[in-house]
């Protein structure tokens, strides 16, 4: 099955999954430079992440956490039953 999700606050279609406790890893890739504000920025490649524990699913747009009958939606099966209920899967 297809996620075919819709905010109902603006209508945008992508869900983002919010983790909390993430490690993330990354290989810098040799370009360093200095800003004249102090600022420094870094090259680099994600080359690995540990996944923390799921927190909740939001709107990747507005940022409007799903709920369910108030509830929020903190299990891959509940993502599942409430895009089921409200006609957002699609084959």
């Amino acid at each position: 099955m297809k996620i075919n999700f819709k905010c109902d606050v603006c209508e945008h279609d992508t869900i983002e999954e919010v983790l909390n406790d993430v490690t993330q890893y990354s290989t810098l890739c040799g370009d360093i430079e200095k800003y004249s504000d102090g600022g420094v920025a870094i090259d680099s490649e994600l080359t690995n992440s540990e996944f923390g524990e799921l927190s909740h699913y939001q709107c990747m747009n507005c940022g409007e956490i799903l709920k369910n009958h108030g509830v929020t939606i903190t299990t891959p099966e509940e993502l599942y039953g409430w895009l089921e209920c409200n006609d957002m899967l699609k084959e």
